[in-house]
């Protein structure tokens, strides 16, 4: 009989090559995930920081903010950062009550810590100074105007005793006890004669002084009262900061003086914050505009 044409080819087989190329596509993408996951050296949560040598003082998720920048008073992010307020306050000295928040990489996590802090340190204390630069968060988050900045003419100013803290602080409404001091875009370097009169003026009249670092390279040189700075936080800005720029920030803060106390770790900010319009500055008062009222001391 003649030989009849097969109705389904013998090779290759549907049951064997299907399952057979899903299993090893699956083996090959869990390679490819493995080698990435390990070249990723991005913080993806607080467990992770066991190797920096710091503790955690302060772990929060978004859902923990619910989506606000600036934690209620009885929710628990806010609760939380009064902890670490009681905690901060009790590892300081009473005669340097300057603390330094610095940021291990470029974004809002340093201005979130330092206006959190400040508000938390000013419902137990009579007076709390946040000294940060203008444009970079804690301003519009505390709803204090930023047409009011800290210039090279005001540190002069200030320095002389020709000027109070009334005269370069604003106290922002709703938070009675805080007040804040923007540093101008402008002010690149503070000499050391006025960083030494800020501080002191610090010392003398605030309970606990906040000073943001800029976050980044750029921004007004707040790092100048580094060295009056009994301690430091570090914030880590989680899927952001990568591990070694935690040690590059440590190591920086340990060569300007202060001590790194511990890391503050936040949610990466689903929307960065822009700086708003550059504004003119405000020139310090002169004869024919009076000052507002002094307080009763004053630098030297």
């Amino acid at each position: 009989t003649k030989a009849t044409a097969p109705a389904t080819p013998s090779s290759p087989k549907k049951e064997i090559i299907l399952p057979g190329g899903l299993v090893a596509g699956l083996l090959i993408g869990l390679v490819i995930a493995f080698a990435w996951d390990k070249r990723d050296t991005r913080v993806t949560s607080p467990r992770e920081l066991a190797q920096s040598g710091l503790p955690v003082l302060l772990a929060l998720t978004a859902k923990d903010l619910a989506g606000r920048q600036l934690a209620a008073p009885r929710s628990r992010a806010g609760q939380d950062f009064s902890d670490l307020s009681r905690s901060l306050t009790a590892a300081l000295a009473e005669d340097h009550p300057l603390v330094l928040v610095a940021a291990a990489s470029p974004g809002s996590a340093a201005a979130v810590t330092a206006a959190n802090l400040a508000a938390a340190l000013a419902r137990t204390r009579a007076a709390v100074f946040l000294v940060c630069p203008a444009g970079q968060g804690p301003g519009p988050l505390l709803g204090v105007p930023e047409t009011r900045r800290f210039d090279a003419t005001s540190a002069a100013g200030l320095a002389a005793g020709e000027l109070s803290v009334a005269d370069v602080f604003a106290e922002p409404a709703g938070f009675p006890g805080l007040r804040v001091l923007l540093l101008s875009e402008d002010l690149h370097d503070l000499p050391r004669a006025h960083a030494r009169a800020l501080a002191e003026l610090c010392r003398q009249q605030a309970d606990c002084t906040i000073v943001q670092a800029p976050a980044g390279p750029a921004g007004p040189d707040s790092l100048a009262l580094a060295e009056y700075c009994a301690a430091a936080l570090l914030a880590v800005e989680t899927s952001t900061t990568r591990h070694p720029d935690i040690e590059k920030a440590m190591q920086r803060i340990s060569r300007l003086g202060p001590s790194v106390l511990g890391l503050v770790v936040l949610p990466r900010a689903g929307r960065r914050h822009r700086p708003p319009a550059r504004v003119p500055e405000i020139a310090p008062p002169t004869a024919a505009q009076p000052a507002l009222a002094r307080d009763r001391k004053s630098v030297v």
